[in-house]
């Protein structure tokens, strides 16, 4: 029975206790030891204690306790531990040990108690940190400060302001009666002002005039005020205030201008949320007139109810904490809702109980709105990179593709020059160049991704273009889907290849086709203008120019597009249609188009409601000429002169030279870029033409031509490739006359060459 009691006892102990054996191990623990470390009694009973937590406890100072202050003593108090444990972080413990015998027989035990004085620890410096605060206030501030004996008002402590502005010394000052440096006679009595510093904590004389010791005069106001032991008495100088005193404001009018003065909506309100008072920045926000809301409560305010129970809640909650933060939904009194970034904080009385709230509201709406946008450009950002990365990658895939596709179309063309004509074998001859072309058709249509393909860019009028391709569009889509065209008649002229913006009509409308359900719905073109403000560009489509812009929309009442998908519909082979309905290359298109004529492409879309597509060019002020399209020639042109055919593929070197012999020339092949700049400057005036592929190993195509026009600068040169950053379709730059872009059929071949070799003639000539 009594060992039951103590065992109580012992568990009702708030301390942690630990009973070891003489082997360290733990024989006992109570309740507050579990709790407050966190562990379980099948973790720590039978356990030596150096083990427990998994070595947590293996601490030098409990050591040096249990194996060498014990020996020595029976009993050991306030023994200090601090300790990092894993599971619940720093503590500060004060160790209480006990060694006893168990019984007669003389087993020993030791009684360990812990005190965590972790929290105390912190009070203490906190409080050390104060007095250090306080003290290096009381010196630096520029108030004199006097500090009183409560009895009678003699100077104990005095600060540097004082000395400076009484003109006394510390010495002078310290075991002074206040009135001996210069405070006059006609103050209330100490203890009267004393007794009221006991009810009130504060007694304040204004315009008080002080004698220095230098014997002049000094206005001043003084604060008495109650600090326990002895009193604070303050002294500040006013005789520069008086001076102006006509243009201060007392205590209450410097306190009415700081509260109105502050640009955040500030709401004071008493414990049950009445409001008490609001500054005239609440009333600009809001719309209501102090007045108004006086003596209402505050949930009128809020836009959500609950919302406004999450804040009664929050406040309850932080009653003995800090000031807190909290974005709150407001109604103002015409009804507009906007997003306010609410601190509060708590009127407190001296006791520190909480008699009210303080509210300070500030309008973040658009500080939302600019976060919003700063997210979206990032996005766009991150397009933007994206499919230039994919770009590059594909002017690369495109260069070695072309090669390929050459010798596949210049063999095919050759074979079917020879074979036997209406045969099987010519129509199998014909189906392997009808896939080469639909190939060459694909890398064409991932250099328009990659916008490194060649372009014809001209001043055209958007609206006629747009009006053909629509037209064409039409006759594809069934009658029972809607088409509707809104084109703006004003004479809208943009830079652009005519080709590739009719791609951009052709592939959105039929984008939009195929976003119908079934064979019904209504799809939208139409084109206008608008102006982009340097503020839009910066906010919207920092990738623009400030200025005037054709807007080509296309939009649909289709499917839309989910939410998951918007951010991948751009890229090259991104398709949600089922397998075999799309290559996924007409938006990678469209957009590569797009960025190559420094335009944008938007999309906004919603499911189940529809999709629309908004092209942005920008605008030009000059028309195009009428163009009349390159016709080829027939037959084929043909020539006796002397090519000199250099390409690091055999494959090509060989169809390109039947080709060229088959039209009358002369052919030399080098398959080595530096042998053949060695042969031609041994017989520089042997060649009449030089055709030569751009991407070859020790010494690429542009290197070469430059070696060459330094041997004989009126050589004619063409250039071949299968795609090049360098070139990018302008041969001028490089002193080049001639440029075939890989891979180019026969007819190409023979009307450039001619072309090249009639032009050099023609210079010859004028030379």
């Amino acid at each position: 029975m009594i060992e039951h009691i103590y065992q109580d006892i012992v568990e009702t102990v708030r301390e942690p206790l630990l009973v070891l054996d003489s082997n360290l191990k733990v024989v006992f623990a109570n309740r507050s030891f579990f709790h407050s470390f966190a562990v379980t009694p099948e973790t720590t009973l039978g356990n030596h204690i150096y083990t427990l937590g998994d070595k947590q406890w293996d601490i030098p100072g409990l050591r040096d306790l249990l194996e060498n202050v014990l020996i020595k003593n029976e009993k050991f108090d306030g023994y200090e531990v601090e300790h990092e444990f894993q599971n619940i972080g720093h503590k500060i413990m004060l160790l209480n040990a006990r060694r006893f015998s168990e019984n007669d027989a003389g087993f020993e035990m030791i009684l360990l108690a812990i005190e965590d004085i972790t929290e105390r620890k912190q009070r203490e410096n906190s409080l050390k940190d104060s007095e250090e605060q306080f003290k290096r206030i009381f010196d630096t501030t520029s108030d004199g400060i006097l500090l009183l004996d409560k009895q009678k008002p003699i100077v104990r402590y005095a600060n540097p302001a004082i000395t400076a502005m009484s003109g006394y010394s510390q010495e002078e000052c310290i075991g002074k009666d206040i009135k001996d440096i210069g405070f006059p006679d006609d103050l209330d009595p100490f203890q009267e002002i004393v007794k009221r510093l006991n009810n009130d904590g504060i007694v304040h004389y204004n315009d008080v005039v002080i004698r220095m010791k230098s014997g002049q005069f000094i206005d001043a106001d003084i604060f008495f005020v109650d600090k326990t032991s002895l009193v604070l008495c303050n002294i500040r100088d006013i005789t520069e205030r008086k001076i102006a005193e006509n243009t201060i404001l007392h205590a209450e009018q410097k306190y009415r201008k700081l509260f109105e003065s502050i640009r955040d909506a500030i709401l004071v309100t008493d414990i049950d949320r009445s409001i008490i008072d609001c500054n005239s920045a609440f009333t600009d926000i809001f719309g209501y007139a102090a007045n108004e809301i006086k003596g209402k409560k505050t949930n009128y305010l809020y836009a959500d109810a609950v919302q406004f129970q999450e804040m009664g809640n929050a406040l309850k909650k932080h009653y003995g904490e800090a000031p807190f933060i909290k974005v709150v939904n407001y109604k103002k009194k015409d009804g507009e809702v906007f997003s306010g970034e609410t601190g509060v904080y708590f009127l407190r009385n001296r006791k520190g109980e909480v008699l009210g709230f303080i509210g300070l509201i500030r309008d973040i709406t658009d500080k939302l709105k600019v976060e919003k946008e700063k997210e979206e450009i990032k996005e766009q950002l991150y397009q933007a990179q994206k499919m230039e990365s994919i770009g590059t990658l594909a002017g690369g895939i495109a260069h070695d593709f072309n090669n390929i596709l050459a010798s596949i179309i210049g063999y095919t063309e050759l074979a079917l020059d020879e074979v036997e004509k209406d045969t099987t074998i010519e129509e199998s001859l014909k189906e392997i160049y009808a896939a080469g072309a639909r190939a060459k058709d694909l890398v064409r249509q991932i250099l328009t991704i990659s916008r490194h393909d060649k372009k014809e860019i001209k001043p055209i009028q958007v609206a006629p273009l747009i009006k053909e391709a629509l037209k064409m569009l039409r006759s594809t889509i069934p009658t029972s889907i809607e088409f509707h065209e809104n084109i703006c008649s004003d004479p809208l002229v943009v830079q652009a290849d005519p080709t590739h913006l009719h791609q951009v009509i052709v592939n959105l409308v039929t984008n939009a086709r195929h976003a119908m359900a079934g064979e019904t719905g209504m799809i939208e073109a139409s084109v206008d203008t608008l102006c982009f403000e340097p503020d839009d560009i910066k906010n919207k489509y920092p990738d623009l120019r400030a200025g005037n812009y054709a807007r080509i929309t296309v939009s649909d009442n289709g499917s839309g597009i989910p939410k998951k998908y918007l951010e991948k519909i751009f890229d090259p082979y991104f398709t949600s249609k089922e397998k075999g309905e799309g290559t996924g290359l007409g938006l990678s298109v469209v957009h590569g188009i797009v960025k190559s004529h420094n335009g944008h492409i938007t999309v906004y879309s919603e499911p189940g409601k529809g999709t629309a597509f908004h092209v942005y060019l920008p605008l030009v002020k000059k028309m195009a000429s009428a163009d009349m399209p390159d016709r080829p020639a027939d037959p084929l042109p043909t020539g006796k002169e002397h090519v000199l055919l250099i390409d690091d593929e055999p494959q090509i070197v060989k169809v390109q030279q039947q080709n060229l012999e088959r039209l009358g020339y002369t052919v030399t092949t080098i398959t080595n870029s530096v042998e053949a700049l060695a042969a031609f400057r041994a017989t520089p005036d042997r060649f009449d033409l030089i055709i030569t592929d751009m991407a070859m190993p020790n010494m690429t195509g542009d290197r070469l031509a430059m070696g060459v026009k330094a041997i004989r600068s009126h050589v004619p040169l063409i250039l071949c490739t299968g795609f090049s950053e360098k070139i990018n379709g302008n041969s001028e730059n490089l002193n080049i006359d001639g440029f075939l872009m890989k891979p180019f059929d026969k007819v190409k071949i023979a009307q450039t060459v001619r072309k090249v070799l009639d032009e050099a003639k023609g210079k010859s000539c004028i030379g």
